[in-house]
């Protein structure tokens, strides 16, 4: 993993409930409920008078017991990063984590999945 995706994996580890945080896709074997987490998007915010990138990035929940299990991760994913910090190595974080949108509880044919679209701002260390 980049220093994005270990600040966002830090961030979001030790949820209870959460049987492990996984980057892009889980384990083969893993066991549900996890966490999953993709970065969508990581790139300058298009000032040419900073180094600022803004990184986006999808959190999922998935369970396989319900609907509900999924939810109730999905909020405790929430609450651990929105308008928080997301601690970066060789950034400065510039703008707290925000929801940028909620992503719709589904059923894929083997889990539930619920989670949302985050979005920071972070800046070159100097």
């Amino acid at each position: 993993m980049n220093a994005v995706a270990t600040g966002i994996y830090t961030a979001i580890d030790a949820i209870a409930g959460s049987t492990g945080t996984f980057h892009r896709l889980a384990f083969q074997g893993a066991v549900p409920p996890y966490v999953v987490f993709l970065v969508v998007t990581q790139e300058t915010n298009g000032s040419n008078t900073t180094d600022d990138e803004d990184v986006v990035f999808d959190a999922r929940a998935i369970s396989t017991a319900s609907a509900e299990e999924a939810g109730t991760l999905a909020a405790l994913i929430d609450v651990a990063l929105f308008d928080k910090t997301v601690t970066v190595a060789g950034y400065t974080v510039v703008g707290l984590c925000h929801r940028v949108r909620r992503i719709p509880t589904i059923f894929d044919g083997e889990a539930w999945n619920a989670g949302a679209t985050y979005e920071f701002r972070i800046s070159k260390a100097r």
